[in-house]
């Protein structure tokens, strides 16, 4: 394989990964903890939820996770 053909296939590879977390962006709502009608188990079952539905990696699941969290642990 060239390197260039190696280049095609790692930037299309980050090109679908962008886009499929720019595709769910929305479907697990923003946590931030002051929400007492949304606790952290709901935040957490939604996003398994939609890792089942989704086919979502642990990764992806991570990502998600962290894209969607607003709480700052120290």
């Amino acid at each position: 394989m060239e390197d260039g053909s190696k280049k095609d296939i790692v930037a299309s590879s980050h090109a679908a990964a962008a886009a499929m977390f720019y595709n769910f962006e929305g479907a697990v709502a923003q946590f931030n903890g002051e929400d007492k009608s949304y606790s952290s188990t709901k935040w957490a079952q939604d996003i398994e939820d939609n890792a089942e539905i989704f086919n979502w990696t642990p990764q992806q699941k991570l990502i998600i996770a962290r894209r969607s969290s607003q709480v700052l642990v120290a």
